[in-house]
């Protein structure tokens, strides 16, 4: 194995390399350029990234446009959509406030015997007016009896009863909720 050479420089150093700036200027040679060369790496890493930025940008604006075309076209149908969408809701509203009219009419035909017929039904948010006749005052009671035995009523008053020798027993009646 060869024996390390080690370097002999004979030139002797000047007074300017033992200077301030004598050594600021080895330095700046030798270890300055390196920054020099990261500095231009970082330049020119900044320009190539340039490129694909505005690419990006490009492709970006392109499918918001895109979007937007989209969105446009759909708009009419929306408006469409949140029209009927209105609709149904007030239509809930108006069938939630209605008086429940057919639960009533339901009900009160329930209780009505074979023998009574009903001449008239009035319905209104807080009661329920009767009119019929019956044949015999059993068809009455057992109507009467019916209608007092269901709980949903508050009260129910007989308000007129007339009996007649060709229609039998006329009566009225008005049932409260």
């Amino acid at each position: 194995m060869p024996a390390q050479t080690a370097g002999i420089n004979l030139l002797p150093k000047t007074e300017f390399e033992q200077s301030f700036w004598g050594r600021f200027l080895k330095w700046a040679i030798t270890t300055g350029r390196y920054i020099l060369i990261l500095v231009e790496l970082v330049v020119i890493i900044a320009f190539l990234s340039r490129f694909k930025l505005d690419k990006d940008l490009a492709d970006l604006a392109e499918s918001i446009g895109g979007k937007k075309a989209v969105l446009a076209a759909a708009y009419s149908t929306e408006q469409d959509f949140r029209f009927v969408q209105a609709r149904i809701s007030a239509a809930g509203t108006l069938l939630a406030s209605q008086l429940g009219a057919r639960q009533v009419i339901e009900t009160v035909t329930s209780y009505v015997p074979p023998e009574v017929t009903l001449t008239r039904l009035a319905i209104q948010p807080t009661l329920v007016n009767i009119s019929g006749h019956t044949a015999s005052q059993a068809g009455l009671a057992t109507f009467l009896a019916r209608m007092t035995s269901d709980r949903s009523w508050r009260s129910i008053d007989l308000t007129d009863v007339l009996a007649t020798p060709t229609q039998g027993i006329q009566f009225a009646l008005v049932a409260k909720r």
